[in-house]
């Protein structure tokens, strides 16, 4: 069994905060060396500014190792900036290290609810990062489980309930397992490869390369044409499916991994209303990572769905409601009320 606790010398999941030191990201800020990330239950508690204070006098020591450390509490930045005058002025020293302000435990309680979920789903621990942006989604990255990182906006952990984010987190931890990612970027090199070769036995017989110039083919040119935008249509529209076929997968064993289908479901809803009040900009920022993300960065409509990576968003919420009244052994067509 894969445990996916994080223990001392793993790589830690990454993530983006604010500090006494200006917003940091974790990895950028460790570089190549080690750290040392340690949380205080509150500022002004006189045995953390004792810690905190001989950590800092420590510095020296620390930098021989390429180690830096971090301070971590759900107290504000401006209780962070006062209590570090009073750390310089009761123990003698400066503070030379970022203490993190996660006043909203969004970095705490993100850490937690993934790790959890990843010993469920016997998945190594993923990184971790949190995206400022208004737009609500997540989304899942990474060539195969050791390598993968799983991604929130600040918009989605503002507007869903923890119930429902841990859903959402169930749901693209289950793009990591099932290797969703993989899968659909090797079925779109396959494509690239058949439209190439297409396009190849095109040019060359456009120019004679099959024993014929081009006034002998030119029947079998316009065949040739026609055959690789076929190809490159049919291919296209295969793909798309196997993308929405890996988005039904992922809300089913999502659901499965939490026990909580219909948390899925309202998150569904309410990231589909919250969506329309979205500014533009934010919403062309997710369009690049649409593929990847939780919900659909641009929503078509009609025959548009046909070339969506994302299945229509009635219907997820349909098989989600279904799977849930399964769970309780309640009638189909009963709709249970969180």
């Amino acid at each position: 069994m894969i445990m996916a606790t994080i223990r001392l010398g793993d790589t830690a999941p990454d993530f983006t905060q604010e500090s006494t030191e200006g917003e940091i990201s974790f990895h950028d800020f460790l570089g190549d060396g080690w750290g040392i990330l340690f949380s205080h239950p509150a500022d002004f508690t006189p045995v953390c500014t004792t810690e905190l204070g001989t950590v800092a006098r420590l510095r020296p020591e620390f930098d021989k190792r390429n180690t830096k450390a971090v301070g971590l509490s759900v107290d504000p930045i401006g209780s962070h900036n006062d209590w570090v005058g009073d750390i310089a002025e009761t123990q003698g020293t400066a503070i030379n290290f970022p203490l993190l302000a996660d006043h909203d435990r969004k970095v705490a309680e993100l850490y937690d609810m993934v790790e959890r979920l990843a010993i469920r789903a016997d998945v190594p621990m993923p990184k971790v990062a949190i995206m400022e942006s208004a737009a609500p989604n997540a989304f899942a990255t990474g060539r195969n489980p050791k390598n993968a990182l799983v991604a929130v906006t600040t918009g989605i952990q503002e507007r869903l309930t923890r119930r429902e984010l841990e859903a959402v987190i169930g749901h693209e931890l289950s793009h990591v397992k099932n290797r969703d990612v993989t899968v659909i970027t090797l079925a779109s090199f396959f494509l690239t490869v058949a439209s190439f070769v297409m396009q190849m036995m095109f040019f060359r017989m456009m120019f004679g390369g099959f024993g014929g110039g081009r006034n002998n083919n030119g029947g079998a040119i316009m065949m040739l044409m026609v055959g690789t935008l076929v190809v490159q249509f049919v291919a296209q529209l295969l793909i798309m499916a196997l993308s929405r076929y890996r988005e039904y997968g992922a809300d089913h064993s999502g659901a499965e991994l939490t026990g909580d289908p219909g948390a899925l479901a309202n998150a569904l809803e309410k990231i589909s209303a919250a969506s329309s009040r979205v500014p533009a900009e934010d919403l062309r920022k997710m369009t690049a990572a649409s593929a990847l993300a939780f919900y659909p960065a641009l929503k078509g409509h009609s025959m548009q769905s046909l070339f969506s990576t994302h299945p229509p968003l009635e219907d997820r919420i349909a098989r989600l409601r279904q799977m849930e009244n399964e769970m309780r052994g309640l009638p189909q067509d009963i709709r249970f009320e969180n």
